[in-house]
C-alpha cells in the first residue's frame, strides 16, 4: 500500500519550481527526475523560466566538500 498524498514535497528527491508573484498566480511545480547536476539546469531553465516568470528552483542538496561561500 502506498503512502497517502499529503501535498508535501521531498526537496532532496524532487525540487520544485516556484513561479514569481508578478506572474499572476503563485504555483509550486514538482520537477521529477531532476539530475541534481549541471546538465540538468539548462533544460529546466528552458522549460520553466521566461523573462515574464523566471521563477525559483527550490531544492535540498548535499555536497561532499565545503564550498567556502554561500549563495
Amino acid at each position: 500500500m502506498s503512502a497517502p498524498d499529503t501535498g508535501r514535497f521531498d526537496l532532496s528527491r524532487s525540487p520544485i519550481h516556484l513561479s514569481t508573484p508578478n506572474a499572476g498566480q503563485l504555483s509550486a511545480l514538482p520537477i521529477h527526475n531532476f539530475g541534481f547536476d549541471g546538465p540538468s539546469f539548462e533544460p529546466h531553465m528552458a522549460a520553466h523560466c521566461t523573462d515574464a516568470d523566471p521563477g525559483r528552483l527550490v531544492m535540498i542538496e548535499t555536497s561532499p566538500v565545503d564550498w567556502g561561500a554561500w549563495e
